[in-house]
């Protein structure tokens, strides 16, 4: 008679215990790396990794910083030999073109104080549509009586101070933050809202019941008032 073979689940799944907990720390560690540098998957960080590695192939073993300051360094001669060829130009033009050089210049630097001017007008008009934006939202909140903890709340609603306005919507990573920072305060003033209840400085407002009763039909006293109403129904 063979021996039987008994199978040692419990050993088993104590086995298994340090291996699914070790798979569940690397993949919050994934998790966090992904948010922390704006990847929503994995196929986005694999294109970033992918990347980069084709970026340091590109530079090898030279030095990040003096491939940098070599660049620096070249962008500075064009410009230098750049200024060169204008003089040479300056000393070889005729005094007609000169004049004309001359007054494509001045008027280009008009053309830059205008825009300037006109930048910095469209800047104040800004900030005083916005003053008065808010002076209205705040005497509102005065008239109606607004709860203190509530208007940080509404005046974001309202795009006061907002956060999210001033988000680059090609960074990931700055929308992310926003959002779950817009989460935090929604869940601040449930709570906000709750503890006025709790407190007793605000109370339920009471619900108007509405008749969702149906109305007997009609009853016709004759056949030919039941064929009246017939044609009525069929629009006859």
């Amino acid at each position: 008679m063979s021996e039987l073979t008994v199978k040692d689940e419990t050993a088993e799944t104590v086995d298994a215990a340090p291996n699914a907990a070790a798979a569940e720390k690397a993949e919050d560690a994934l998790k966090s790396v992904m948010d922390e540098h704006g990847f929503d998957s994995i196929d986005e960080l694999k294109a970033a990794i992918a990347t980069s590695k084709e970026f340091r192939q590109t530079i090898g073993a030279k030095d990040l910083k003096k491939v940098v300051e070599d660049a620096d360094r070249l962008a500075r001669y064009e410009q230098y030999w750049a200024e060169q060829e204008a003089l040479k130009k300056e000393e070889n033009e005729s005094p007609e073109d000169t004049i004309k050089r001359l007054k494509e210049e001045l008027d280009g630097t008009k053309n830059q104080e205008k825009a300037k001017q006109t930048e910095e007008m469209t800047k104040k008009e800004a900030m005083e549509i916005v003053k008065t934006f808010e002076k209205v939202v705040e005497t509102t909140f005065s008239e109606e009586k607004v709860p203190d903890e509530f208007q940080p709340y509404i005046r974001e609603y309202l795009g006061l101070n907002n956060p999210i306005l001033s988000v680059d919507p090609h960074d990931k990573k700055a929308i992310k933050t926003a959002a779950k920072d817009a989460i935090k305060k929604i869940v601040q003033f449930e709570q906000a809202v709750i503890k006025r209840y709790g407190e007793g400085k605000s109370t339920i407002p009471p619900i108007t019941k509405t008749d969702t009763s149906v109305p007997a039909p009609k009853k016709a006293s004759s056949f030919a008032e039941a064929a009246k109403m017939i044609k009525e129904l069929r629009g006859v």
